[in-house]
């Protein structure tokens, strides 16, 4: 009866550390996915200014190269410049501050899927005047 006792303790013991070495594994390989997210890095590396974002990850898009700043018509280098890729495949050239400042996340596939018809029972109306009447009459 001891025996089995113990064998018992032992085999739960070891599935026990076989669970926690799995968990640690998976936070490990979460940790380092995150760690190319922009947001995520900055809050973990606070103070630190970073001059090239190639690498980093912003919502939808993944920076894939620094081009080559603009130059106004004047000769003054502007602002950097990067070519992303977002994750329905499209390639987009952004500005670093619209990166950083959160004012571009996509290529604009997702305001695509956002962007609803208003009215989905006029779309079945063929008269366009008629359709035109009732979307007036439901503005105001």
């Amino acid at each position: 009866m001891k025996d089995k006792w113990k064998k018992e303790q032992h085999r739960q013991r070891k599935l026990a550390a076989a669970r926690l070495k799995e968990e640690r594994l998976k936070r490990d390989y979460e940790e380092r996915n995150a760690d190319h997210d922009y947001w995520h890095y900055k809050q973990t590396h606070p103070g630190i200014v970073i001059h090239d974002l190639t690498g980093f990850v912003f919502d939808h898009l993944t920076v894939i190269v620094k081009l080559a700043p603009y130059i106004s018509p004047d000769g003054a280098i502007k602002n950097n410049r990067y070519l992303c890729r977002c994750n329905c495949g499209d390639m987009i050239k952004v500005y670093g501050f619209e990166l950083t400042g959160k004012r571009v996340t996509s290529c604009g596939c997702d305001v695509q899927s956002r962007k609803k018809f208003k009215y989905h029972n006029d779309q079945e109306i063929n008269d366009d005047a008629e359709w035109l009447y009732r979307v007036l009459s439901k503005t105001k």
